[in-house]
């Protein structure tokens, strides 16, 4: 896949920069032994001057951290290469409904799939043998993962924190709509979201590990937010969000999106920008059926369903 993503590079790069700058001296500072108490893996980053020269003349190589294992023992699930006869109940549940599903990458691996660690480009072992298994079901995530490998940027991944970059997740979207068979123009739609990214507060998830800083990021405008629903117990798990964008839309469609944070800060406010409807939900509901039937305002509304890659490897075993 040929695509000039450098337009919506600029905003990753410029996350990156000013938190490499903030927090890589207070990082030096911590022992091999606490950052593995904070559950903290260290892996080298050769990077590479980009396009616009970025990072040229700072620095050859550094390392940055990534989460070892989470509340979800992901450290030990990603190397083991069984995976099981049945796919969870879900993931059955969305092809039930000619929905799509696919496992969103962690950092850790889209790191790995640039090859910029001083190995060559490899998958997890146990997301590979899941991808191998059921090829049908994961085409998606082999589409996502092949588009990632293409690319050789550390700057896919947004450093200090779990999450990717934007430029990661605007690449998901561009295989996605050409998955369900919207060739839209590449470059209007990285225009598009570009030009939708907004600065706000935010400290990386993995550096309040280690800093008390706070730093600010570009995340997609919410602006086509015209209803919040809160969780029963007011956790994030169970919120549910509704976008309209009536006029500016590139696809008069609606779009059902069940995921966890990586949907919440991206994918579905990027979505917005492109569908005219977008219902995100944090979680997967217990009947599809019954929560589409609800709230759609199509007859045929669009289903994904995603889940992070530590979050799928837990709940199939």
């Amino acid at each position: 896949m040929s695509l000039d993503l450098s337009c919506i590079e600029q905003f990753a790069i410029g996350d990156n920069l000013r938190s490499f700058l903030m927090y890589q001296s207070e990082l030096k500072g911590c022992t091999k032994n606490f950052l593995q108490t904070k559950d903290l893996l260290m892996l080298p980053v050769h990077t590479t001057p980009t396009r616009s020269g970025a990072f040229k003349g700072i620095f050859k190589a550094t390392e940055l951290p990534f989460l070892i294992n989470g509340s979800n023992q992901y450290g030990k699930l990603r190397s083991s290469s069984v995976a099981k006869e049945n796919l969870p109940s879900f993931v059955d549940q969305t092809f039930l409904m000619n929905g799509n599903f696919f496992v969103m990458p962690e950092a850790q691996t889209v790191h790995e799939l640039q090859g910029l660690c001083g190995s060559a480009p490899t998958t997890p072992r146990a997301l590979e043998s899941w991808v191998n298994q059921f090829r049908d079901q994961f085409h998606l995530t082999r589409l996502f993962l092949d588009a990632l490998s293409v690319f050789r940027s550390s700057h896919m991944v947004r450093w200090f924190d779990s999450h990717l970059s934007m430029t990661s997740y605007v690449l998901f979207c561009i295989v996605y709509f050409r998955y369900i068979g919207f060739e839209l123009s590449s470059e209007l739609i990285v225009r598009k979201m570009s030009d939708s990214l907004i600065l706000r507060s935010y400290t990386p998830d993995l550096a309040v590990r280690f800093s008390e800083k706070e730093s600010s990021c570009f995340f997609p405008s919410q602006k086509f937010i015209v209803r919040r629903e809160a969780s029963c117990d007011g956790k994030q798990r169970g919120t549910y969000l509704l976008f309209q964008n009536s006029d500016s839309s590139l696809i008069k469609r609606e779009l059902f999106l069940f995921g966890d944070s990586h949907s919440f800060s991206a994918l579905a406010p990027l979505m917005s920008h492109v569908f005219e409807t977008v219902h995100a939900y944090w979680g997967i509901p217990d009947d599809f059926v019954s929560f589409i039937s609800r709230r759609c305002v199509t007859s045929k509304p669009q289903l994904l369903v995603e889940c992070t890659e530590r979050f799928f490897l837990r709940n199939s075993q």
